[in-house]
């Protein structure tokens, strides 16, 4: 006789009577209905005539519940904002709340990116100037939040001029610059334009440069279409001849004439009928960007910005606290112009600000960014360069203020929050109010007030973060799409499906799970879980001995469209795989995995979800599943 008992669990038939044969033994299945998450503990007993036996365990027994995180970003310079806040229904009331953050900047530190310009190694023109354009740009803000000391601005200031000395030697008798050294076979236009890039910020910022260097690097631009190799196409043309225009416009000597005849030679004259997909195939973003604070000086030019303010914007791809512009580069001529979609973002983030000052989407772009780093610098010099130049402005136009303020955070009639920033700080301050103080309010919808009182600009985040009792949750699409889909591996008869999309696996037999996902722009430290079905397990193909279903390496998708290469780091725990990556452009995805059906049963399997760590409103998920193992 064996008899099971539960705290925790329904047993729905307690005991029953078998038969062990001499030296065997004999599985007994008992049926279990989990009726509430925890912790399970069981006791079995086992009594044959006079002679009897018990063990203890436990089991976890977890929410098919997901998680969704819903925030919004903003930033007051006066005044206060108001939010209306809608207290979501039938949720775990020990999960989540409403978590209030607020900062006194929006440019986080910037330390290690500088120290990796100052200590690069290699000293190519393009290095030098992209160094040179980074500390001219940084030597503010560094000086502003206190990292860089006044027996430090010394040492500072004369890197930066003995890189200016260095530059000015590497002037061709035509006003181009070399890579290396003077009167090099191969040109690079790109470099000679960020050369003169360099040397007119320089001189903004009062360094001592020479006039005729100056003179002669400005004259060349006017002439960069002579350095362009033969084979270079049109788009990367196009692109060069933007960004020498961009360069004079930074050193007051605008011609919008040739900018609108450039913008008219990529799109046609006809330009304002021209639908936006076919116009961004001949004209890059970045282009745009640079040509678009040219246009703006002449009036004449109305209809032309008015064009490129559209392409921008409707390339640009946002979530609820990042922004990243949409660009396919220069195909094979990218190497030419040292292109990156980091770039690309911060051109337009620096055009934007130039132009629109009041959009919206700057913050996004700028928080994109900061996120886009990784252990705290870009990649390359060039990334590095372009956004550091780009903060710089950033924080030159909305952080000009020394920040003295208080704000105070009310939730209906009750303050919540109250945080003071007294001086340059990269500190975020943050409190949570739990979901069940929410709850117990009993309103249908609250409002939240944020108030600022003093010099300066408040940035804030309100994330509401809460789990659905709901266990048959529908897909929710917040920047991700994804799907999960079961496969046989071995038999067809393994594995069906029926009409109320309900999944049957055979015992003992091995499935492979397959995720797909799919995101529209640019997205950071991205995680994917995916349960299992709590009667199946992982199988471990990197385990000695595990029989090999998939091929040797996974990063091979089966359809040609989905990148399966995308992963830094997997887990295959207990209860789901995990998988991550630190940064992903746009596009489609696939991740792959096998599972073995182990115990009988009737699973309710919880969504798949991915989403941003570090910003996990940025999320996608499936619906849930119903798996029974039979």
């Amino acid at each position: 006789k064996v008899a099971l008992r539960s705290n925790g669990a329904q047993v729905i038939e307690p005991g029953m009577q078998v038969v062990v044969p001499a030296s065997d033994r004999v599985e007994v299945r008992f049926n279990i209905k989990a009726t509430s998450y925890g912790q399970a503990r069981f006791q079995c007993v086992a009594k044959a005539d006079q002679l009897s036996d018990a063990a203890e365990f436990s089991l976890p027994i977890m929410t098919a519940a997901s998680s969704e995180t819903f925030a919004t970003y903003g930033a007051i310079d006066k005044g206060a904002a108001v939010q209306k806040l809608a207290t979501p229904t039938n949720v775990i009331e020990r999960f989540g709340g409403l978590t209030v953050s607020t900062s006194s900047s929006a440019t986080q530190n910037l330390t290690e990116s500088y120290e990796y310009l100052r200590r690069y190694q290699y000293d190519c023109s393009e290095q030098l100037s992209s160094r040179l354009i980074a500390m001219l740009s940084l030597q503010d803000t560094l000086q502003a939040f206190g990292a860089l000391k006044a027996d430090q601005i010394g040492i500072f200031k004369r890197r930066i001029e003995d890189d200016i000395a260095l530059l000015e030697k590497r002037q061709n008798q035509d006003g181009s610059f070399a890579l290396w050294q003077t009167n090099e076979k191969q040109k690079w236009p790109y470099v000679s334009a960020q050369v003169t890039q360099s040397l007119v910020l320089a001189k903004a910022k009062l360094y001592q440069v020479d006039a005729h260097v100056l003179k002669q690097a400005l004259s060349h631009l006017k002439e960069i279409e002579k350095d362009l190799e033969p084979n270079c196409g049109k788009r990367t043309k196009i692109a060069l001849q933007a960004k020498a225009l961009n360069v004079r416009h930074l050193a007051h000597d605008d011609d919008s004439n040739a900018a609108k005849e450039l913008l008219h030679k990529a799109i046609g004259e006809k330009f304002a009928s021209e639908p936006i997909d076919h116009a961004k195939q001949s004209l890059s973003l970045e282009v745009a960007a640079w040509l678009l604070p040219i246009l703006k000086t002449n009036t004449a030019c109305a209809e032309q910005v008015a064009f490129i303010r559209k392409l921008l914007n409707s390339e640009i791809r946002e979530t609820a606290s990042t922004a990243s512009a949409n660009d396919s580069g220069y195909g094979d001529s990218s190497y030419r112009l040292f292109y990156s979609p980091r770039r690309l973002d911060a051109v337009v983030t620096e055009a934007l600000i130039e132009d629109q000052p009041e959009n919206k989407l700057i913050p996004k772009l700028v928080k994109g960014l900061l996120a886009g780093r990784q252990n705290g610098i870009w990649q390359g010099t060039q990334e590095n360069c372009c956004v550091l130049q780009t903060l710089d402005k950033y924080f030159s136009t909305f952080e000009k203020q020394t920040p003295d303020f208080e704000g105070q955070t009310w939730l209906n009639d009750t303050l919540v929050a109250n945080s003071k920033f007294v001086g340059r700080s990269l500190e975020t301050k943050s409190t949570t109010v739990p979901m069940q103080y929410l709850l117990s309010q009993g309103k249908p919808s609250n409002e939240v007030l944020i108030n600022k009182q003093g010099p300066g600009r408040l940035y804030y985040r309100l994330a509401l973060d809460y789990a659905s009792k709901n266990l048959n949750l529908k897909q929710i699409k917040q920047g991700f799409t994804v799907s999960r889909t079961y496969e046989a591996v071995d038999a067809k008869s393994d594995l069906s499906k029926d009409k109320d999309d309900t999944w049957h696996i055979k015992a003992g037999s091995t499935v492979r799970v397959k995720v797909k996902f799919e995101t529209p722009g640019i997205r950071y430290h991205v995680a994917l879980n995916d349960p299992f079905p709590a009667g199946a397990e992982a199988v471990n193909d990197r385990l000695q001995g595990t029989r090999k279903v998939l091929p040797d390496t996974l990063e091979e998708s089966s359809e040609p469209h989905w990148s399966a290469g995308w992963k830094d780091h997997e887990n295959l725990r207990d209860h789901q795989a995990e998988a991550f990556s630190s940064h992903l452009a746009a596009g489609q995805y696939e991740y792959s995995y096998l599972l073995r059906a182990t115990t009988p049963g009737r699973f309710t399997v919880p969504p798949t979800k991915v989403e941003e760590m570090y910003m996990s409103e940025t999320f996608g998920r499936t619906h849930s599943d119903v798996v029974v193992i039979e």
